[in-house]
């Protein structure tokens, strides 16, 4: 059993974070109004967009929940384990999108009108908004995985607040700039994708940075389930990746080496 503890704890985070990224999914077009009116208005092209930053999406926050869940997996199973998993989350709302889909080919004695109102309140099953979704989890999530690893790299394995905020400040803008790339119906109007995409990056990334102290207090029951060996294996492995590979010598040694290449 003490071989398959970093396994339960890879099963237990990769579960939350599909639950997450598919009630995402399920609650789209929930929102509350935290201000009233744009906070501010972005000009493009002489033309006023407004950015409605108080108005949260239920999506933002349980996406956020979801990022802190694959900072975990990234932390404890690396950037390969959180990139597949951030393919699985895409493709896990394409799975369900077509699903529901299927099920609407499929006769029902009584009742269909309910059944077709239940699913309009529940799902937006439009092919364009299920891209976004898909394609924002798939490639913005792997994207974010790969700026914590360049990071973890270059601190050597070390400050993890350093490499959760450069992680979130730069991974969030790619993961914005695809939704709204994606999201946008045609024709595409620039001002009207660059205004979706800073509010949506602006609310991302607060609630990822407020989020931040769940991750440190997450990381102390996964740190028990993983166990000591584990946790000391993977320190090790990602210390040894260093950016900036240099063997270390002394001055006599680098001397030494400097004059036989001159003779």
């Amino acid at each position: 059993m003490e071989n398959k503890r970093p396994e339960l704890a890879l099963i237990l985070l990769c579960s939350l974070f599909l639950v997450l990224v598919v009630l995402s999914y399920i609650l789209q077009g929930k929102t509350i109004a935290l201000v009233e009116g744009p906070i501010a208005v972005l000009e493009v092209d002489n033309t006023g967009y407004p950015l409605n930053i108080g108005v949260l999406p239920f999506p933002v926050f349980l996406l956020a929940l979801g990022l802190i869940c694959l900072d975990l997996v990234n932390e404890f199973f690396g950037k390969g384990a959180a990139i597949s998993l951030s393919i699985a989350g895409g493709l896990a709302v394409v799975f369900i999108w077509g699903l529901l889909k299927g099920l609407t080919f499929i006769p029902t004695a009584q009742n269909q009108l309910v059944f077709d109102q239940a699913f309009a309140a529940l799902f937006n099953l439009q092919p364009r908004f299920v891209s976004s979704l898909a394609g924002s989890v798939a490639a913005g999530f792997a994207f974010t995985s790969l700026v914590f690893e360049l990071f973890r790299r270059i601190t050597h394995g070390g400050f993890i607040i350093i490499r959760l905020f450069m992680a979130h400040l730069l991974g969030l803008a790619f993961f914005s700039a695809c939704g709204a790339a994606l999201e946008n119906e045609a024709p595409f109007i620039l001002g009207e994708a660059l205004s979706l995409a800073v509010t949506r990056y602006v609310q991302w990334f607060v609630f990822s940075f407020i989020l931040i102290p769940i991750f440190y207090i997450l990381m102390i029951p996964f740190r028990i389930i993983i166990g000591r060996e584990h946790y000391t294996a993977v320190k090790v492995r990602f210390a040894k990746k260093k950016l900036f590979r240099h063997d270390e010598k002394n001055f006599f040694e680098a001397r030494s080496e400097v004059q036989e290449k001159r003779i």
